[in-house]
């Protein structure tokens, strides 16, 4: 017997979107909803699927099916009759809530509620978010579903015809990420997810996709066939643009 859930990913906006940005955001959503199920219940394995596509140009339809494994994981919530799909569902719903709310930063304090079973987060401009404390812990401790959230994001960050997107279910909207915060949810979230992290450095060859000639802000580029964003740190690349030194879209670095 299997369990399917189906939700919907809204990307808003009314102009053509370039396929491999969509495909790119698409891919690594679906790898975060694994990753998650794998560190939610690893003894089940959870497929996304995508559905035949209805009306609306920009909405695509999935589904999530697992086996019916639901007295096994029981305890991790509660007694209700909740299958394991909708509480993955629900996990991505929220954890791209609060990379959002969070803005890359680390909360400025988080308490539990007085049940026990929520975190109370505080973010840097003194907005408060209530998560489940399991669902919490498990986003922070697993920097994987972090790192596929700012790929899917750095696909269509660049992206002007997509202006905000929307994560749908038969109980309605589950989470909403506006356009205009696509730039911190491209940006990984080092400073409160999964701690230290080892750094490889090597050369590589980026080919500028979209200029940005304000210090601190994010460039767009092609790395190895995706589309990234990344901001650029190095003193003297500026000085170089100061000194009139010319390069233009398309160039390689």
């Amino acid at each position: 017997m299997f369990m399917a859930t189906d939700f919907t990913i809204e990307y808003s906006g009314d102009s053509e979107v370039d396929l491999n940005s969509l495909l790119t955001s698409l891919l690594n959503f679906g790898a975060a909803i694994q990753e998650i199920q794998n560190k939610f219940s690893p003894e089940t394995k959870v497929d996304v699927k995508v559905k035949p596509f209805g009306e609306g140009s920009f909405l695509v339809f999935l589904s999530l099916h697992a086996p019916d494994i639901l007295n096994s994981v029981m305890h991790i919530f509660n007694r209700e009759n909740i299958s394991l799909v909708e509480n993955v569902l629900s996990i991505f719903a929220n954890t791209l809530t609060l990379k959002e709310f969070l803005g890359g930063k680390p909360p400025v304090s988080t308490k539990t509620d007085d049940s026990g079973q929520n975190l109370i987060i505080e973010n840097n401009d003194g907005q408060v978010f209530q998560i489940q404390t399991e669902t919490f812990n498990l986003y922070v401790q697993n920097p994987k579903i972090d790192a596929l959230y700012s790929k899917a994001f750095s696909a269509i960050e660049q992206e002007p015809g997509i202006t905000g997107l929307k994560v749908k279910s038969k109980k309605g909207e589950l989470a909403t990420i506006k356009g205009d915060s696509f730039p911190q949810m491209a940006s990984p979230a080092d400073s409160y997810v999964g701690g230290a992290r080892d750094i490889e450095k090597k050369d590589v060859y980026l080919q500028a996709t979209k200029l940005s000639f304000e210090e601190g802000y994010v460039w767009g580029f092609v790395y190895e066939g995706n589309r990234i964003s990344a901001k650029i740190t190095d003193e003297t690349f500026y000085k170089r643009i100061e000194a009139n030194e010319r390069f233009a879209k398309g160039d390689t670095l």
